[in-house]
């Protein structure tokens, strides 16, 4: 299951994750806040399914779940 939403002034596609709230798509309000978010969530260890610097740094994709394979990503779309 997907859905498309509206946020950030784009649409994008929401995975079944976010609707079961494992994931959320985050932001710092800066490119630089986000990047200060996505490297702190990579450096502390933290259980996750996948980390994801999604459009330059738009916002960060971060989701949990059963697998938690620390999946680290980069997206430019």
């Amino acid at each position: 299951m997907s859905i498309f939403i509206k946020d950030y002034g784009t649409e994008h596609l929401v995975s079944r994750e976010h609707v079961l709230g494992q994931a959320a798509d985050n932001t710092g309000g800066s490119k630089a806040e986000n990047k200060k978010l996505f490297d702190l969530v990579k450096s502390l260890k933290l259980p996750f399914d996948q980390l994801i610097w999604e459009h330059g740094g738009v916002w960060v994709h971060v989701s949990c779940g059963p697998r938690n394979r620390r999946q680290v990503l980069s997206i430019n779309k």
